[in-house]
């Protein structure tokens, strides 16, 4: 299957390309034509003095003052320049990092999982603490439950169920013998801890078929058969 990177390669160089930048560029310096530099602090400074009331002159103090105001909003500019830099610079990393997973694999917290044509169907369940005994089902879309996964063989050498994630993987086998369609699937899997029945948490794979960049740099991972999930929402790569 070819991948589109269409989205992909549109949304960086509209956010990264050299028209953007020359649109940031002008943008910034609409910004600062509007500022009040320190040459213009200075002339303003100038012109308050030789125009106060030679009876009451401004005194020593309030100069300080004014020039102690400058100092920190000068600084502060400073600040915001190196910040907006780095947070600009992180950003076109984080994309070019994204625009790399396109055709890789990842897991993210969903029990919806897509089966795909002559492939498997897989995942890893999250288990709280040691349980006795774990149940795993596929269910259909019509809610109907098409297979009992066979939980024994990730017991273990005590014969509980390790606290923390267990990969599992199903390769479309329904348990009447037939193969299911290739399709979205839910994964349902409970485990008795201490006595009490919980529902566990899954997690399933997915393939990447392109990276959206948003408004404010924020990447988006275009998932086969499952929509879209921010980068910051995966729990794992492959």
């Amino acid at each position: 299957m070819a991948i589109d990177t269409t989205t992909t390669n549109s949304a960086f160089y509209a956010t990264y390309g050299l028209e953007a930048r020359q649109a940031a560029e002008k943008a910034e310096d609409a910004a600062k034509s509007n500022e009040m530099g320190k040459d213009e602090f200075m002339k303003l400074m100038i012109t308050q003095m030789n125009n106060q009331d030679p009876l009451e002159p401004q005194g020593n103090a309030e100069y300080m003052a004014q020039l102690a105001q400058l100092s920190m909003v000068e600084g502060i500019q400073s600040l915001n320049t190196v910040t907006e830099g780095f947070i600009t610079s992180l950003q076109s990393s984080q994309a070019l990092q994204a625009s790399a997973l396109v055709g890789r694999k990842i897991q993210v917290q969903s029990d919806i999982g897509n089966l795909v044509e002559g492939g498997t169907l897989a995942g890893s369940i999250f288990v709280p603490s040691a349980a006795q005994n774990m149940d795993m089902m596929i269910v259909d879309n019509a809610g109907q439950v098409i297979k009992t996964m066979d939980t024994g063989e990730y017991r273990n050498d005590s014969g509980y169920f390790s606290e923390g994630q267990i990969d599992f993987e199903w390769d479309g086998t329904m348990d009447n013998g037939e193969m299911a369609q290739a399709g979205l699937y839910q994964v349902v899997s409970s485990a008795e801890i201490e006595g009490q029945a919980y529902a566990l948490t899954a997690y399933t794979n997915a393939n990447v078929n392109s990276v959206t960049i948003a408004n404010g740099g924020e990447v988006w991972l275009n998932l086969a058969g499952k929509g879209s999930v921010a980068l910051s929402e995966v729990n794992e790569f492959f």
